[in-house]
């Protein structure tokens, strides 16, 4: 029985070096990951960007987005007032 790779971009023949590279990358990108946790403006920035782009994508897909609320609930609020 062969054992699987814990990542989905791990590839059987990658060579030492290319390794090397992945993990710097990966260590650059957690590094920079912090750096804006440790900001609020720009995670301020950056989660606004993100509802942004997932309010585009759900017009793509046509899924509701976390903020959307669906036609039963539209219709309950209705009735309240």
């Amino acid at each position: 029985m062969t054992k699987k790779s814990k990542s989905p971009v791990a590839m059987p023949g990658m060579s030492a070096s290319d390794k090397r590279w992945r993990a710097e990358s990966d260590l650059r990108t957690l590094r920079d990951a912090e750096e804006v946790k440790a900001d609020s403006s720009r995670m301020h920035a950056a989660k606004a960007e993100a509802k942004k782009q997932m309010q585009a994508l759900s017009k793509v897909s046509g899924a509701a987005t976390p903020n959307d609320r669906s036609s039963r609930e539209k219709r309950l609020a209705g009735r309240r007032l």
